[in-house]
């Protein structure tokens, strides 16, 4: 042993150890075997109790979070379009006699808005209604869009007042079968809903590519007041009715036409 080193000491200690526990096995499982069997019943329920006591008779539960669902209703978004589209739709009236010409949708954060060209037929001082409050409104010079559908008109007294600015449909994401919602209504609002049924393309020219300039609905045009916003179900304006036959425009010829009129104004 003092020739031994300390390692080796603890490698002999658990050799030992070894040993000893082989031996103590062989030797109680040869004891239980020649014990009387009330002996052998007792030492098995002292065994089987203290497992029962290390292992949990019931199983250990992991708490798992949980994920809940909500399923919006066509319905609950139509109703919020209406609450949110409302904040940007204006009533166009002529300031002699306050008869309705038609509707508009504001475009801009300065006041401007888009309308049905067949309002500015004709000497008109307009007036917007809007939010309740009566305000003056201007005509933009339409110098480079004799033959469009749509009129442009502003604020012209909008002082401090903030107006809310439609969020329009981006480039690309009008498509067929879309759920779309008219607002419109000469003193109050009225909600038509239904989805687009067809889309129409504009000729390309050697200036600008094909955009998408008209859609049609599953919903009559004949109810719609001149100027009517669509919007799809995330609030975002998608066409106006403009032009002698009533047509859908897209928000995408809107603003291709409003960017013709700001770079000569």
């Amino acid at each position: 042993m003092e020739h031994l080193s300390k390692q080796q000491i603890v490698l002999l200690t658990l050799l030992v150890s070894l040993v000893t526990s082989i031996a103590t096995g062989i030797t109680t499982v040869s004891l239980l075997d020649q014990a009387p069997q009330s002996v052998t019943q007792t030492i098995n329920r002292v065994v089987e109790r203290t497992i029962e006591k290390a292992i949990p008779s019931e199983p250990i539960r992991v708490p798992v979070k949980e994920v809940t669902t909500v399923i919006v209703k066509e319905e609950d978004q139509v109703i919020g379009v209406v609450e949110i589209g409302k904040k940007s739709i204006v009533r166009i009236k002529d300031e002699d006699d306050g008869a309705l010409l038609g509707l508009g949708t504001i475009l801009t954060p300065d006041g401007i808005v888009v309308a049905d060209k067949g309002i500015t037929d004709g000497e008109h001082d307009y007036g917007f209604v809007y939010n309740g409050q009566t305000y003056k409104a201007e005509l933009l010079d339409n110098k480079n869009s004799k033959d469009s559908q749509v009129a442009f008109l502003r604020f012209s007294d909008l002082g401090t007042t903030t107006v809310s600015v439609a969020a329009q449909a981006s480039t690309g994401s009008i498509k067929a079968g879309q759920t779309v919602v008219a607002l419109t209504g000469a003193e109050r609002d009225v909600v038509s809903v239904g989805i687009i049924s067809s889309l129409l393309d504009s000729v390309a020219t050697d200036d600008a590519p094909a955009i998408l300039s008209e859609i049609d609905t599953t919903f009559s045009r004949d109810g719609l007041i001149a100027g009517t916003p669509m919007f799809n179900l995330q609030g975002q304006l998608v066409a106006v009715k403009a032009g002698e036959l009533g047509s859908l425009l897209t928000i995408n010829i809107v603003n291709s036409l409003l960017t013709n009129i700001l770079d000569v104004i």
